[in-house]
């Protein structure tokens, strides 16, 4: 989720920004520009895990009966996964609360592909009709027209099933 957010803030992109209106996130030198700093923090909280759960694995191998040091080991380290997960949690749960999204800068950034961006919707459906090898070459060779593909609203499956229910809203 916060590497996607922060993908999302690049300014080539420009689909969604993590709240920014309390100052935090702002730039130095840049004042219309907002960083993606919870999203900075949750990512480098999930940068350590690996390294700590290596440590923590570590510290299981014991001499004899509950050796000394390996165990011992594990209370700095789990300190620091419990320390890592709640920053994690607590950017997260900001950037959840706050996020903005901007549906006409995503509208563009489709329309940008010129139809690319549908390529593998178009080769399932024509799949149907005349087989994946047809289809792959036919999709290859040409933008085919078929009816609501380049309809990104289509692609949404259960999402919003989901968010209703996250939200506890009826349909």
């Amino acid at each position: 989720m916060a590497l996607d957010i922060a993908l999302l803030m690049q300014t080539g992109v420009g689909e969604a920004a993590e709240p920014g209106g309390d100052g935090r996130g702002g730039s130095s030198t840049m004042p219309h520009k907002r960083n993606p700093t919870a999203c900075m923090l949750a990512i480098a909280a999930a940068r350590r895990t690996p390294g700590l759960m290596s440590n923590f694995l570590n510290g299981m191998l014991q001499e004899h009966e509950r050796a000394v040091g390996g165990w011992q080991a594990e209370w700095t380290t789990v300190e620091a996964l419990v320390q890592a997960a709640g920053m994690a949690l607590e950017s997260m749960a900001e950037v959840a609360e706050g996020l903005t999204v901007d549906p006409t800068r995503m509208r563009q950034n489709i329309d940008a592909t010129h139809g690319a961006v549908f390529a593998e919707k178009a080769v399932v459906v024509l799949t149907e009709s005349v087989g994946p090898d047809e289809a792959r070459r036919s999709v290859e060779s040409s933008q085919p027209s078929l009816d609501g593909l380049d309809a990104p609203e289509d692609y949404l499956g259960s999402a919003e099933a989901f968010r209703r229910r996250l939200l506890d809203e009826k349909e």
